[in-house]
């Protein structure tokens, strides 16, 4: 007989917000209209606990009486209700049930509690088992979670065979330069040499002892993890500024920036300079001013890192992860009352709302178009999935009407985004629907629609006539690639190989005239070699893409590529920076070969620094691209378009003048 006990608990009436969410998913989104209603009951399943705390912890810690409904081993359902629950993947934190556990041992602190939670979803309506199926891959990301058993376990003590004894590098603390650079060498790991020998100095002086392979793995995993070690951990001593155009605004800034940090942080030597006290020393000024009430940190550095943002940032007064933007006027409630809390929401990233109120935050001239969010690639180096969640598009109304809006604001130039815009519509009834979305969105008041981001493989005939056949939207395509060696791009998760990828950029090239393209690399990938890096770069030569971002490989903690071997990340900069000086050559002959043309700029303001105007035609996108800088007779408006005749380069950007 089970020594577990089971419990569900289900929000009553008008706190249901998920299940009515999740059906309006299903019905608007996956297109399954016979749904009739949706159920959503948390599972917990209990052992190792007295009768009375069992008690005490379903009518105070598993429910809230007022708004849950609690039910003891199963639950009263349709005959015709289809019924499946999900669960973390073995290893994945359960905070659901850490949380409880912790609570009862409040409650009852001899007692060691082993508890285990899954999601339970009861759909009611005249489904097919298609259908159904539809449902759990809605429901079910498989970075992180499976489809759990109905059936209640025998125990949830989990009995591990004893490991194997893991590798020492015997000798590690005492080794000489040579052969501790040639062990460096040979474990491929992201920290420098240097790093290494920092290691090797604490474990000779204060641990006397060599270390295991888990341990110098643990401590790459750290040193690769540059979110929150050069963002938090990374103290910056020798800052310099190179020559440019807004040097001086630059470095006055900085100096000022060092006036408020000797003065909020007067004392207080653990304060050192570091990137995410650069980023928040206007606000912690603004703050101590009274200017600024409160600061709450919200997003994927949030999601992600919420306990070092809570530590570290003392002023931070709430943290929202990316499941919970819903709970944002919640979370200003709670922070402004008096005697305020510090909320930390982090909401389910499967199935948070995506929609809502608008407001322009850009110039009013653009706009960006969120057209769904997470990622169902699910590529070796990426965490994207891990902190967004699966690929989720949004109903094409629900964006036809916020686009509207955008247009009869007067926004000129729409930027469709996503992780994966041509994936668009395939999770709601399994068509590409980007096309049929572009086409609509061409019927609205804008001048340009910009497409940002194409995954290669995904990309249909369709959409290419779509794209060629609209004016409004521009021949600029964002397709990043990250590399073009087979192996390499298997190993990566990624769907294409070097010749589907050259067939696409030709046939985009073949059918759309005056295309642009742009795409992301990223040097130093697990599995690349010197043979693999020329073949990048050749690739490069080859197709002659307009634009490019170039990244130096960084291991991402959790994901599958952070396992892999590759090259020190100095290696992985110096070839970064080869790659730049290869693309900087493609777009010097790219500019060259533009001048004399007149193109159509959006102009975007006056540059003091330049002494002319500044804009973008279509082959610049916002913020990542180059500008044009231009003369005119008369005043030229931000938001204003103009035609611009190319003259010249400047630093690699163009130059030109207004003609009328």
């Amino acid at each position: 007989m089970s020594n577990v006990r089971r419990v569900y608990v289900e929000k009553k009436g008008s706190y249901d917000v998920q299940q009515k969410a999740l059906a309006h998913e299903i019905r608007n989104y996956l297109g399954i209209k016979d749904v009739d209603s949706v159920r959503v009951l948390i599972r917990y399943d209990v052992e190792n606990v007295s009768d009375e705390t069992f008690e005490k912890a379903c009518n105070g810690i598993f429910s809230e009486p007022p708004v849950d409904t609690l039910y003891k081993e199963e639950f009263q359902a349709e005959e015709r209700s289809k019924i499946f629950s999900v669960e973390f993947l073995p290893g994945q934190f359960d905070q659901r049930a850490d949380s409880a556990e912790q609570c009862i041992r409040f409650i009852k602190e001899d007692e060691t509690p082993v508890i285990r939670t899954a999601v339970t979803y009861v759909i009611e309506g005249n489904i097919s088992e298609e259908e159904f199926e539809a449902i759990k891959n809605h429901c079910i990301n498989p970075v992180d979670s499976r489809e759990a058993a109905a059936e209640k376990p025998e125990t949830l003590v989990t009995v591990f065979e004893e490991p194997a004894d893991v590798k020492v590098f015997d000798g590690f603390k005492d080794m000489p330069e040579a052969e501790l650079k040639e062990l460096y060498d040979s474990l491929g790991l992201a920290m420098t040499f240097k790093d290494f020998q920092h290691i090797q100095k604490y474990y000779h002086g204060e641990e006397d002892r060599n270390p295991t392979m888990t341990e110098i793995r643990v401590l790459d995993t750290y040193w690769s993890d540059h979110c929150r070690h050069t963002t938090f951990s990374t103290e910056l001593k020798d800052v310099k500024f190179d020559d440019g155009d807004y040097r001086d605004a630059i470095e006055d800034t900085y100096k000022e920036y060092l006036k408020d940090h000797s003065e909020i942080f007067k004392g207080r030597e653990d304060k050192f300079v570091c990137l995410m006290d650069l980023a928040l020393m206007a606000m912690r000024k603004l703050k101590k001013e009274g200017k600024l009430k409160k600061i709450i940190v919200t997003s994927c550095m949030a999601q992600r890192y919420k306990d070092d943002v809570l530590h570290e940032l003392p002023e931070v007064d709430a943290v929202l992860g990316t499941g919970s933007y819903g709970e944002i006027a919640r979370a200003v409630d709670e922070v402004m009352a008096p005697g305020g809390l510090r909320p930390c929401y982090m909401g389910d990233i499967q199935n948070c709302v995506q929609g809502g109120a608008r407001i322009l935050s850009t110039p009013s001239w653009y706009a960006y178009l969120r057209i769904a969010e997470g990622c169902d690639n699910c590529c070796a180096y990426c965490v994207i999935p891990r902190l967004r969640g699966r690929y989720r598009s949004r109903p094409m109304n629900e964006l036809l009407d916020e686009a509207s809006e955008l247009a009869s604001a007067g926004v000129k130039e729409l930027i469709v985004i996503a992780q994966d815009i041509t994936r668009y519509g395939t999770d709601l009834n399994g068509e590409h629907q980007l096309a049929a979305l572009l086409r609509e969105l061409c019927k609205l008041d804008f001048h340009w629609i910009r497409l940002h981001y194409l995954y290669p493989d995904d990309i249909t005939d369709e959409l290419i006539d779509t794209i060629a056949q609209e004016e409004k939207i521009v021949p600029y395509l964002d397709i990043p690639i990250q590399h073009c060696n087979d192996d390499i791009l298997k190993a990566m998760n990624r769907r294409d190989t070097k010749e589907s990828i050259r067939k696409v950029f030709h046939d985009l090239r073949a059918r759309i005239p005056g295309l642009v393209l742009r795409t992301s690399i990223i040097a130093g990938l697990p599995g690349e070699g010197e043979k693999e890096f020329e073949e990048l770069c050749d690739f490069l030569r080859e197709e002659k893409i307009e634009r490019a971002g170039v990244f130096p490989f960084s291991p991402e903690e959790g994901t599958k590529a952070a396992t892999m071997e590759h090259v020190p990340m100095e290696e992985a900069q110096r070839r970064t920076e080869l790659l730049v000086d290869v693309q900087s050559v493609i777009i010097d002959e790219y500019n060259e070969s533009v001048l004399g043309d007149v193109r159509e700029v959006l102009c975007e303001g006056w540059s003091e620094e330049a002494q002319s105007f500044v804009g973008r035609s279509y082959a610049e996108s916002v913020d990542i691209d180059g500008k044009i800088y231009f003369s005119a007779e008369r005043d030229i408006m931000a938001g204003e378009f103009v035609n611009v005749r190319l003259t010249g380069t400047m630093d690699g950007e163009l130059t030109g003048e207004a003609v009328e």
